[in-house]
């Protein structure tokens, strides 16, 4: 399931929070700022959160979400981009946002409890795809008619005939 629809279905789209927004009620001008900084080869379109983390409100550094990115920039820390799909684990931790065990940037001006939400539903996500992907990436050990044919050319049965016991 892509992350879109994964956060429409439990809910967190329709949070209303002055920091962080959510797809379709992002404002234009934040978006395109964000875009602009820090969002490069990301069309606003694909934009499903943003965080602004500026005290003015342009979101010219904070957080973009796309289904395939997750892009930081933040004051202080180096601009940062990663492939959803090479997400391992995402947490927020003394505003600090650590990212496959790392620190990648310092949230300071956003609005603590929605970006603590939105990044605990965001490690669900991960969590819940590798658990889809293992699922899906498990093959049969073997069909029914392999593991009958094993059955019976390798154990030797409880019970015998009468003319197996006579023959014994």
């Amino acid at each position: 399931m892509q992350l879109k629809k994964y956060l429409k279905n439990i809910g967190i789209t329709d949070i209303s929070s002055k920091t962080t927004f959510f797809h379709p009620n992002i404002p234009p001008k934040k978006l395109l700022n964000a875009v602009s900084v820090y969002g490069q080869n990301i069309s606003p379109d694909e934009v499903i959160v943003l965080v602004d983390d500026t005290f003015w409100g342009s979101a010219k550094e904070g957080a973009l979400v796309t289904n395939d990115f997750l892009s930081m920039h933040v004051s202080g820390y180096p601009a940062r981009r990663w492939d959803i799909d090479s997400l391992e684990d995402i947490s927020l931790s003394n505003q600090h946002v650590v990212v496959n065990n790392e620190v990648t940037a310092r949230f300071e001006k956003a609005e603590l409890k929605p970006l603590e939400y939105l990044i605990s539903v965001l490690n669900d996500y991960l969590v819940a795809r590798t658990a889809v992907q293992q699922i899906e990436n498990t093959e049969k050990l073997m069909s029914f008619a392999e593991l009958t044919e094993i059955c019976e050319t390798y154990t030797q049965p409880d019970c015998y005939t009468e003319e197996e016991l006579r023959a014994a």
